[in-house]
């Protein structure tokens, strides 16, 4: 594809398939993707795309992740052309300039151009010949039309002025050849440019190693491809080695460089016990680890897949330049045409070969190309270079909507807060013996993942001894759990959870407002309905998160706390974080109704959360920024990833989306105005085919250079 109008065509057809539901064809990647409901035929696929003058390759799930190709048309027959076709318009632009204007120089200049049109110009022909069988009209048939009518009139002229005897004559031989060479040349820088676009995707690609070192059961080790490994394997890492696959490190310990899956420039040890992720680099140590996930299930391939389909999908930025694309090369050929008939009715002694020529510069400028590019170009850059930096957006739609939002909404635990509570106090007020309920409470909180499970599980276990196991485990998200142990029902949750479930909380009112007072974070235990116990859980703030919350002010916008914590321990939280609103006790549901009650104001409103208890706020939000863990990158709810749970990237997200976004405004403001402006000019004369050509070529070079200067983009700072 070439244009935003081949764009164009190639999504009509596809959506004319059967069962289609969505389309989206992107110039910058040369990719189409396709969605729909039941069965897709793959051929019946391919088959649309031919008939509209277009091939296309499937692309497999591998090739998908893991190659990430070049949109650069075959690089050696480009060059081929090239040699071809600027010195020989070179030549033709001296004769033209300095040689005789007589019959036999005129021979020369024909021939030359001749040449240069048949050879590296006969792409432009071919194709624009393909599109005319099936109806169907683009750039190449602007160029094929614009250059094969400099060069008929040009010999139509010499023709004839030669059967006159000499008589003066009009040739714009050089013009054609000059075109055709010109557009060559901005085909190929503006190729290199669209792939230094994807390059951050590709450096994403080349994480994965190919080797493994697979220990065997008696302890010594083979080198297997990685693409072997399977789950349970058990696999050892050297210094200077790259992590081959996602697991848990069973023996030994080192530092790991994870910059290029993060942004963070700084070591991270692991330990016994700790996960490591595909593609990380072993700088210092060596262990031993068992592989959890292989191939498209681990985190490198997660945000590999994010990064493409954002990559692959459309801004609601680029609507217009969609509308416009559509109408586009119709619209010059007639403007072209009436060009023409205009002149011939009011100038008509300028000739027809100088009045033909300014409908050649009409056709050649108005090209479409740079229209096509301004959009994918900008998103292909962005979201490639936030990937690299830990932040991966889910569609461009996120990408654009992150910069309209004047409210951000924020979860507490595990989100502004460090995400590993401690109990800090323990009180019992039940019959239970107290170690045996601490071991019923380790085993419920067994099988969930909720921070605050965490901690009691770890409170529980070391001051337990012996295992029991817990049945029919029932969690209820921001509530609580139920679960069957030794015959009876145990309940452990917030105080609103044990009463929904019926426990009478009403002579411990005086210990839960004590515990508030103290901004602990009260989890209540009953066993049979009646309470036996309460722990008092912390949180420390994230050291980040004051400064975060000036900045975001700084840029306009509002911070918004919402917690399903009491009033008390919110309250605090609030205030070390310099957040002035705040709303406490919500369960999910209400957080997600929060949301939208704001969402009417005539802001745009995010949530920030930590992808667990905060499904339904992320999706109610406009923008949902969920923090993974690093393990679980596939947070359904949310626009926007934030990998391993690097807060310090909310600030970098909003500033790279406006970034991006005034990136975009810019493109297409230059690819509109430049059409706008040049048109008129050509038609007028004011341009001749040549300057056209350099102009149109520019036009899209311009575009993509201006997308490449989002790399200089700075993370991590304030300005």
């Amino acid at each position: 594809m070439s244009c935003a109008s081949c764009v164009g065509k190639v999504e009509k057809a596809l959506a004319a398939i059967p069962g289609v539901d969505q389309v989206s064809v992107n110039l910058a990647t040369a990719e189409a993707r396709v969605r729909g409901s039941g069965h897709l035929p793959a051929l019946g696929l391919l088959e649309a795309v031919h008939r509209v003058g277009f091939e296309a390759d499937p692309l497999d799930d591998d090739e998908f992740l893991h190659e990430i190709p070049s949109t650069v048309e075959d690089p050696a027959a480009l060059r081929r052309d090239l040699r071809i076709a600027l010195p020989l318009s070179a030549l033709l632009m001296v004769l033209a300039m300095f040689g005789p204007m007589d019959p036999v120089w005129g021979l020369v200049q024909g021939l030359l151009a001749t040449v240069v049109l048949a050879g590296p110009g006969r792409r432009f022909f071919r194709r624009a010949w393909q599109l005319a069988r099936h109806g169907q009209s683009a750039m190449e048939t602007l160029i094929a039309l614009g250059t094969g009518a400099a060069w008929l009139g040009s010999w139509a002229s010499l023709l004839l002025g030669i059967a006159h005897h000499g008589e003066d004559f009009h040739l714009y031989f050089e013009s054609a050849a000059v075109i055709v060479a010109l557009i060559l040349l901005g085909r190929s820088l503006e190729g290199g440019a669209r792939d230094r676009a994807a390059d951050a995707l590709r450096e994403l690609a080349r994480l994965l190693p190919e080797r493994a070192l697979r220990v065997g059961e008696d302890g010594g080790e083979e080198e297997v491809a990685a693409s072997a490994l399977v789950p349970g394997d058990r696999l050892r890492v050297r210094t200077g080695s790259k992590v081959p696959v996602d697991g848990v490190v069973i023996l030994g310990e080192g530092a790991l460089d994870e910059s290029l899956l993060t942004g963070e420039s700084r070591q991270v040890r692991h330990q016994v016990g700790d996960r490591v992720t595909a593609g990380t680099l072993l700088l210092d140590g060596s262990f031993e680890m068992r592989v959890s996930a292989v191939g498209e299930q681990t985190v490198l391939a997660g945000i590999l897949r994010l990064v493409r389909e954002a990559q692959g999908s459309k801004a609601p930025v680029q609507r217009l330049a969609d509308r416009v694309a559509g109408i586009f090369v119709p619209v010059v050929l007639g403007v072209a045409l009436l060009t023409v008939l205009l002149h011939l009715a009011i100038a008509p002694e300028l000739g027809l070969v100088p009045i033909l020529m300014r409908a050649v510069a009409v056709l050649i400028i108005a090209c479409p190309c740079a229209l096509g590019l301004a959009t994918p170009t900008a998103i292909l850059v962005g979201s490639g270079l936030a990937a690299r930096h830990g932040i991966l957006f889910r569609e461009a739609a996120s990408l654009e909507r992150l910069q309209a939002v004047h409210l951000l909404a924020m979860d507490k635990t595990g989100t502004i807060t460090r995400g590993r509570p401690r109990v800090a106090r323990f009180v019992t007020v039940g019959t239970e013996p107290q170690e045996r309920l601490l071991r019923f409470v380790a085993a419920a909180e067994s099988s969930v993942s909720h921070p605050l499970a965490q901690a009691l599980r770890e409170y529980c276990r070391e001051r337990s001894d012996g295992t029991t196991f817990a049945l029919a485990v029932v969690t209820r998200p921001g509530g609580g759990l139920r679960a069957e142990i030794s015959g009876k029902q145990l309940l452990v949750g917030s105080p609103w959870y044990l009463e929904s479930e019926g426990v009478d909380l009403s002579e411990h009112v005086e210990l839960l407002a004590d515990l508030e007072e103290s901004g602990l974070t009260p989890v209540l235990t009953a066993l049979e309905g009646r309470m036996e116990a309460a722990f008092g859980l912390e949180d420390a703030l994230r050291p980040e998160v004051p400064a975060l919350v000036a900045q975001l002010k700084a840029l306009g916008v509002e911070p918004l706390l919402l917690s399903g914590d009491r009033p008390e321990a919110v309250r605090r939280a609030a205030a070390q974080a310099g957040i002035e609103r705040f709303a406490a006790g919500l369960r999910p549901e209400q957080k997600a109704r929060r949301i939208r009650e704001e969402s009417p104001q005539g802001r745009g409103v995010a949530m920030l959360g930590d992808g667990v208890n905060d499904a339904p706020a992320l999706a109610a939000a406009e923008v949902g920024i969920a923090l993974a863990s690093g393990t679980d990158l596939a947070v359904a709810s949310a626009s926007v990833t934030l990998v391993h749970g690097n807060l310090s990237r909310v600030l970098d997200a909003f500033r790279l989306s406006a970034r991006t976004l005034r990136t975009i405004r810019e493109n297409l403001f230059w690819a509109f105005i430049y059409n706008v402006l040049a048109i008129p000019l050509a038609a007028l004369g004011v341009l001749n085919p040549m300057i056209a050509a350099a102009a149109m070529a520019a036009s899209s070079l311009f575009v993509v250079t201006n997308s490449l200067r989002l790399r200089t983009f700075s993370f991590g700072s304030r300005h």
